[in-house]
């Protein structure tokens, strides 16, 4: 098993790979295929790209291939490094084996560790240690063997009768079917869930959401997702050697009389039970509060010794203009909104007319539209999380201690945990603390608009003042030059 150091290391390995993968493939549309003979020996690293690749020979070091289509059907006595539309390891890898691409089979060995980012992905063959697999539909077909933990997050995951997990199986997506065998724990959060087969340790499930989120625009996976009722479905043929713990919302489970269970079966409060409004004790909300409060107060003070001009510019822009801050906090959350529609919308136009030219680059453009709206998202999301809650909080802070003549009045962080201390209370009631949070928010966004468009016009050149030109009336003489 690998330490987090070389995970890094492989991960930008893959990246750089897949770079190449997508500047590079085009450029060898036009070149001959690449093909290393059953008996020939590469004694050292192997670096390729071109349109297709097929290894059926042996390689005494690393394997770095960047193709349309790449074949494995030799060994590679060190790790691989794989980036294409197609891949498919036939033969051995003794190392680790590092995928990224469209469709992905691995049938052979990889000895170690085995990550894999693709639409599809299907393992038929051994793995000996971890598997890490992402992607739309993830499969483990009869004959699979993963000889330590496996992860997979994914749209559809399925473990086909036969298949073998010698560790631990987690789960994270929109729906699974378990029918092959698990030898230690399953853990998992989705929206759908079947249990077919056999676990020997425990089992711990949450099952959400009965309307998975589907990938948008993307070409039809190569191969079928699994079908899987909606809610959490335990059928007889399951036995698990362990407990059996599920969360899951009212009437989401059917859990067949003949499915065997070694320990307890405990059923926990899923969304929508009374129990679960129950269970947010006040506790519960009071150490959430206490969190809350600690991170504002850090970052607010952070900001203060960092830009303390800044924001007591946001702090009086909200006292002083109140009605347009919360009008332009307003029409600034709906231009974001917008934002992020046009990026999408230009994505999907931009997928579509590359769907009768270029596919190949589909991918790419999708993953950048991704990028460009998370990018969009977390910015504005770490704004209205984190900033008008400390801008409302000073302003109100140092309006209560300016009342009570408190003596460290002028002390801008003992206002601002003064502030914060009646923001999270007041946040934390139900019904006025979602509105309240919400106007807080438009303050906040708004007093941002208004300060970067008076930053704007202080930027501008000042407009030049028009000339005056003096008219002076002449004197008019008449004919024989007396002056009139």
């Amino acid at each position: 098993m690998g330490t987090s150091t070389s995970w890094q290391r492989r991960i930008v390995a893959l990246l750089a790979l897949v770079a190449i993968a997508i500047a590079g493939v085009t450029v060898a549309r036009g070149e001959t295929t690449v093909t290393i003979p059953t008996n020939e020996i590469v004694e050292r690293d192997l670096y390729s790209s071109a349109k297709t690749v097929t290894l059926d020979g042996t390689v005494q070091g690393n394997a770095f291939v960047a193709a349309e289509v790449i074949t494995l059907n030799g060994t590679v006595e060190g790790d691989v490094y794989l980036a294409a539309e197609k891949i498919t390891i036939d033969g051995t890898v003794e190392g680790d084996a590092v995928l990224a691409g469209r469709s992905i089979r691995i049938d052979g060995t990889v000895e170690e560790d085995a990550i894999a980012f693709a639409q599809a992905v299907e393992i038929d063959g051994t793995v000996g240690d971890d598997v890490r697999l992402a992607g739309e539909v993830l499969r483990l077909n009869p004959r699979a063997r993963i000889g330590d933990d496996a992860i997979a997050t994914g749209y559809s995951i399925e473990s086909q009768v036969g298949s073998i997990v010698k560790g631990n199986f987690n789960l994270s997506g929109a729906r699974a079917l378990l029918a092959g065998t698990v030898e230690r724990n399953v853990v998992g959060a989705l929206s759908s869930v079947a249990l077919h087969g056999l676990i020997d340790g425990d089992a711990t499930l949450t099952v959400g959401n009965d309307r998975p989120f589907r990938p948008p625009f993307l070409p039809p996976s190569p191969i079928a997702s699994a079908e899987i009722p909606a809610g959490l479905t335990v059928a007889n043929s399951t036995a698990i050697g362990g407990n059996f713990t599920y969360r899951v919302p009212p009437d989401a489970a059917r859990v067949d009389e003949q499915a065997q269970f070694a320990g307890e079966v405990v059923r926990e409060p899923g969304q929508g039970d009374r129990k679960w409004i129950q269970a947010e004790s006040g506790l519960a909300i009071a150490i959430a509060s206490l969190q809350r409060f600690a991170t504002l107060a850090a970052l607010g003070i952070v900001l203060l010794q960092l830009k303390p001009h800044w924001l007591q510019i946001l702090a009086q822009t909200v006292k002083g203009k109140a009605a347009a801050s919360l009008g332009w906090g307003v029409l600034s959350g709906a231009g974001v909104a917008l934002v992020a529609i046009a990026i999408t919308l230009l994505t999907a136009v931009a997928i579509f007319l590359l769907t009768f030219t270029f596919e190949s680059l589909i991918l790419p453009i999708l993953g950048l539209g991704i990028l460009a709206n998370l990018a969009l998202l977390v910015s504005f999301g770490s704004f209205i999380g984190f900033v008008p809650p400390i801008v409302l909080s000073y302003l109100g802070g140092r309006a209560v201690l300016q009342n009570v003549k408190f003596v460290r009045a002028q002390k801008d962080w003992v206002a601002l945990c003064v502030g914060l201390v009646g923001f999270i209370a007041i946040a934390a009631l139900p019904i006025v603390g979602t509105i309240f949070n919400g106007v807080a928010i438009c303050l906040g966004l708004g007093a941002l608009a208004l300060w970067a468009k008076q930053q704007r016009a202080s930027h501008l050149p000042l407009p030049q003042p028009k000339k005056r030109y003096r008219i002076e009336k002449l004197p008019v003489s008449s004919a024989d030059g007396e002056k009139l």
